[in-house]
């Protein structure tokens, strides 16, 4: 069989052109990867301007994740920006708030176990109706977890804890939400 020259030009131009244009894409023009320094100050900024996600997850990381930029851990920061992004309805958020309001910043293993044993001896004590009523909240926001947390929670509670928890739910915009305001701490 013989190929045309007609038809080997057919072929060879776009072929050529694909090369020259892969070259001129070298690895040199791909945007370098940001570093976790970049990426968790594009968070602060975004949380800062109102995101309810970057809100959420600045708090996460201050209370239960990584921590800040040094590693170290605050829960009393993490409450403030896990407030703003709950009263944006960030589910999330709200159930973070219920787990933390309820004593656990960790949620299962031994470390979670270990460290309730330290709260619960040496810090604040768990506000069980603030954290009902955050898990309320994140529950119809859809966080699927909620709902198995509340009755968790629900065995520990009273009457009385019960009506607190509606009548907080019905304010819950102004119910107290950050950690120094939930445990009368002051001078931070």
């Amino acid at each position: 069989m013989r190929v045309s020259s007609v038809s080997l030009r057919r072929f060879a131009a776009p072929l050529l052109l694909a090369l020259i244009l892969g070259a001129c894409s070298s690895s040199a023009d791909k945007p370098k990867p940001k570093s976790n320094a970049e990426l968790r100050q594009d968070t602060v900024t975004q949380a800062m301007a109102g995101d309810a996600d970057a809100q959420y997850r600045l708090g996460y990381d201050l209370c239960c994740g990584q921590g800040d930029a040094r590693g170290k851990y605050d829960v009393a920061l993490a409450t403030q920006w896990l407030c703003r992004a709950a009263h944006q309805n960030n589910a999330r958020a709200q159930y973070r708030l219920g787990m933390i309001y309820a004593g656990n910043l960790v949620e299962s293993g031994l470390t979670a176990r270990l460290l309730r044993q330290v709260i619960s001896s040496n810090g604040p004590k768990p506000q069980p109706r603030l954290a009902a009523m955050w898990l309320d909240l994140a529950m119809a926001s859809g966080h699927e977890q909620a709902g198995k947390r509340r009755i968790d929670l629900t065995k520990q509670m009273e009457a009385a804890d019960h009506i607190a928890v509606e009548k907080m739910r019905a304010k819950w915009r102004s119910a107290p939400c950050e950690w120094n305001t939930v445990h009368g701490i002051t001078g931070r």
